[in-house]
């Protein structure tokens, strides 16, 4: 395990891991167990983050937050509840999950509400694309899950086009079908909850890791 990294964010010490305190460690080493790995990318300030590790006892759940303001406040919530089965990173999600992240050992990455980056000539800037998809299939666990909402259709609709791309992942619900059943894995964020709260439609996106070989 990293020895614990105290930072000052917004006045207020917490334990807020950086990319670069990592290197080019896995993430396993942010914890004093080995456990399979849940990660939110895009955490904010930890709501359904704090919910998901209080719900998941035996997964080690990680956010990903490239703001370091939310970073810090998500961190100083966990601090509060002293949660040793979870931490925040600091940092972008494409290269952590590109080099920190150990063949076959997440069982979840989630995307919440992505930035679409409105600007055809900003869409290079996306999360979700096949670069990105390569690298989550190739950590992802046997069977393991990305699950990716937003409330921009034609956003999900360009993220569902790339993960249906790829052989090595199945869409449960059919190809290029939504996940109907609502976001009950996963507490709601608090972008999720307004959401909801202002009638405003969410498209959900769950794709599985193909447990035999891809055809």
């Amino acid at each position: 395990m990293l020895g614990s990294i105290i930072r000052v964010i917004g006045g207020v010490q917490v334990m807020l891991f950086k990319q670069e305190d990592l290197g080019k460690k896995p993430i396993n080493y942010l914890f004093q167990r080995q456990a399979p790995l849940v990660l939110e990318v895009g955490c904010g300030h930890g709501h359904s983050l704090i919910g998901w590790a209080q719900r998941n006892p035996g997964l080690n759940v990680v956010g990903i937050e490239m703001t370091e303001k939310y970073a810090g406040h998500a961190a100083r919530r966990l601090d509060k509840r002293r949660m040793p089965n979870a931490v925040v990173i600091q940092g972008d999600a494409t290269a952590i999950v590109a080099n920190n992240c150990l063949v076959e050992s997440v069982a979840w990455i989630v995307i919440n509400f992505p930035d679409p980056w409105w600007k055809s000539y900003h869409h290079k800037r996306r999360l979700v694309n096949t670069h990105f998809a390569a690298s989550t299939i190739r950590c992802l666990l046997k069977g393991g899950r990305i699950f990716c909402q937003s409330d921009v259709f034609k956003l999900i609709i360009d993220i569902m086009a790339v993960l249906e791309s790829q052989p090595q992942l199945h869409n449960p619900a059919g190809f290029f079908c939504f996940y109907k059943n609502g976001n009950h894995f996963w507490p709601s964020s608090l972008r999720e909850s307004k959401s909801e709260l202002d009638g405003i439609d969410i498209f959900r996106v769950m794709l599985i890791k193909k447990v035999g070989r891809a055809s």
